[in-house]
């Protein structure tokens, strides 16, 4: 009898997981899904320690899990690898500390695909979860200290005041005309105040291939939002389209909805390719060398519908209408990402500040005049992912976040721009003045440590929050 035939107790985060892949029937295979942490992250800061303690709330799933676990001949941790996932583990590994343990990871929600997990499993490995201990110091503790002045979301706020206060990176640049507002893009990042104002000061015209990248979750709020819904409408409407088995198909729609990742794993690739050349020529796929490859490590790939032979004619008869709009968005940009790029003509531009001889290189299909005013602009993507980048902000909130912002009028959005609100910019720049590289450099410090999952020596890190909540003066 194969190993995989063994009764199996397969532990994932996501209820929406478990309940896709207990569609799929597997007779030997048990799932249950921890709906997050079982045991909540605690902070202990006389000894630099990550502790956890019980929640109330999930204590059945927990009595689940142990009773399971006792007659289940093997028990796979399947969580995300990120250090949420990796907790989850890490917690449900102490609870189950007489019980050998496996890792597994899930990549992809098809009946093969799973099947495959089952048959490539490792002992389980404690690993470093320090970047969880990281965030939660840094949300926590600015959350405490700050709420009282910037209410919800605090620490978040402070990164959006630091990001559009210190200059910004952006590829960027947006026309100011309400009328015909035109976002156009530059060759590389440019450093750059928000504040500042170019003007086009060369046009010509030049083809260009149109490569397209794949989405992620801030792209898809990014691309897909429509005024008449909140972000955090469509960010659950695309969440249970996730959900959705339409009936004979056997497989969800998409992939995996809350992800920060911009490609696929390499078997996506070479399975999307098997099914295209099934009624296209070779020729017209993207050649291997221009592929968007993920490591497996990544914990999700980019959004995209599971199989290229579901087209959405065939699910509309299935689905709500607005659950097919959206899949039918997911699946023709997908389609763009894996055919060969189009050559469009596209109109090139000098950008100047002033009477700088340093002219920025940007291009887009939208005609912009000689003299026209452009100003620099994040777009929602990078913001978002700027959070993530400082552990402030999890896919799975991008939506919240947003509306939160804009109901507590620290934001505005235009043509998929990020506007940060100028008279709270004002009313907390005056503190900046003494120090106005500090915030920027705390920042940065905190960024690369959690990327490097440096243990801070004499919780460095503390020093740098209180130094930055001290310098705001809201200590």
């Amino acid at each position: 009898m194969a190993i995989t035939h063994r009764y199996t107790l397969l532990i994932v985060e996501s209820p929406t997981i478990a309940h896709i892949i207990r569609k799929f029937n597997i007779p030997y295979l048990e799932v249950i899904a921890t709906g997050g942490f079982c045991w909540y992250p605690r902070y202990n800061w006389e000894n630099d320690r990550l502790t956890y303690q019980a929640d109330p709330a999930k204590r059945d799933i927990r009595k689940e899990i142990k009773t399971k676990a006792h007659y289940a001949d093997r028990i796979i941790i399947a969580t995300d690898t990120d250090s949420a996932g990796e907790f989850i583990a890490f917690t449900i590994s102490r609870y189950l500390k007489r019980h050998q343990l496996l890792r597994g990871h899930l990549q992809t929600l098809s009946k093969s695909s799973v099947l495959e997990i089952l048959e490539h499993v490792q002992p389980y490995e404690e690993h470093n979860v320090i970047g969880l201990k990281n965030r939660f110091i840094c949300n926590l503790l600015i959350q405490k200290k700050m709420q009282h002045r910037l209410g919800k979301l605090a620490w978040i706020k402070l990164l959006t005041l630091n990001l559009f206060n210190n200059g910004i990176n952006t590829r960027f640049f947006l026309k100011n005309d309400p009328l015909n507002p035109a976002v156009i893009e530059s060759e590389q990042t440019t450093p750059i105040s928000i504040h500042d104002k170019l003007q086009v000061n060369n046009v010509s015209i030049n083809t260009r291939y149109s490569i397209k990248n794949p989405w992620n979750t801030a792209d898809i709020l990014q691309n897909l939002h429509s005024p008449d819904i909140s972000y955090r409408q469509l960010q659950d409407d695309l969440n249970h389209l996730f959900t959705l088995i339409p009936e004979d198909l056997h497989n969800g729609l998409i992939s995996y909805p809350r992800t920060q990742a911009t490609g696929y794993y390499e078997q996506t690739w070479y399975s999307h390719y098997q099914n295209w050349i099934k009624t296209h020529s070779p020729e017209t796929f993207l050649p291997n060398s221009l592929w968007q490859r993920l490591d497996d490590y990544y914990p999700h790939e980019s959004i995209h519908p599971i199989s290229i032979e579901i087209i959405p004619s065939e699910v509309r008869p299935l689905i709500r209408k607005k659950y097919y709009d959206i899949y039918h968005k997911i699946y023709d940009h997908h389609i763009k990402i894996l055919q060969m790029p189009e050559q469009h003509e596209h109109y090139i531009y000098q950008l100047n500040k002033g009477s700088q001889n340093n002219p920025i290189n940007a291009y887009s299909r939208l005609p912009l005049k000689i003299g026209d005013e452009i100003q620099p602009v994040i777009r929602i993507s990078d913001y978002l992912n700027y959070l993530t980048d400082y552990k402030s902000a999890r896919p799975s909130g991008y939506g919240a976040i947003l509306d939160t912002l804009l109901e507590d009028g620290w934001i505005t959005i235009k043509s998929s721009c990020i506007f940060p609100n100028q008279d709270m910019l004002a009313k907390f720049s005056s503190q900046f003045i003494s120090k106005p590289n500090l915030l920027s450099d705390s920042l940065t410090y905190i960024k690369n440590s959690v990327y490097t999952d440096i243990k801070w020596p004499d919780s460095k890190l503390l020093d740098v929050i209180q130094r930055i909540t001290s310098m705001l003066r809201l200590s």
